[in-house]
């Protein structure tokens, strides 16, 4: 489902600092800020990249890219990337944002010298899963999926979520 007259204008960069406080989130923002700082501090480090879709001077889609982990099977840092933090906002989704923004990330992949991709979806995420099975994506595995979540009186909790390892060849 590609929208080009949608498409057309949008920016497709790396980030930048300025760009935190406007990154998607879908839970508490203190939380995620802090996140996505760490992922910029990664990304100085040369340990991963962050891209944004931006449409407007609004930023509307967002992915990080992992070089390395203490999980190899998601990332070794030769030849095995992982993404995470994948998001489009949700009034403009299904216009091809998505598919732009993973197309441009995988060809930065290609360039730096990674032939996999791999991804963590939940197996509840059917729509994600379409995108995902589109892009030409297979599901590899099962993964159980930890992340803090504010709950009752603004306490932290971990939780604990089942999803797929899904991943790609970048031939």
């Amino acid at each position: 489902m590609d929208n080009p007259a949608f498409c057309e204008n949008l920016i497709i960069r790396h980030a930048v600092e300025e760009d935190i406080p406007y990154l998607l989130s879908e839970s508490d923002q203190v939380y995620m800020q802090f996140l996505f700082q760490s992922a910029y501090n990664g990304m100085q480090r040369g340990e991963q990249l962050m891209w944004v879709v931006e449409k407007d001077s609004t930023i509307i889609g967002q992915v990080f890219v992992q070089y390395s982990s203490m999980r190899p099977h998601l990332a070794n840092g030769i030849d095995r990337a992982y993404f995470y933090s994948f998001r489009v906002a949700p009034e403009v989704r299904s216009n091809g944002v998505g598919s732009r923004l993973m197309a441009t990330m995988e060809q930065d992949l290609r360039n730096k010298g990674f032939s996999l991709v791999t991804l963590t979806v939940a197996k509840t995420n059917d729509r994600a899963i379409e995108l995902y099975t589109r892009m030409g994506y297979r599901i590899a595995g099962s993964e159980t999926v930890t992340h803090s979540v504010k709950k009752n009186r603004n306490r932290w909790r971990r939780e604990e979520e089942q999803a797929w390892r899904m991943e790609k060849r970048l031939g």
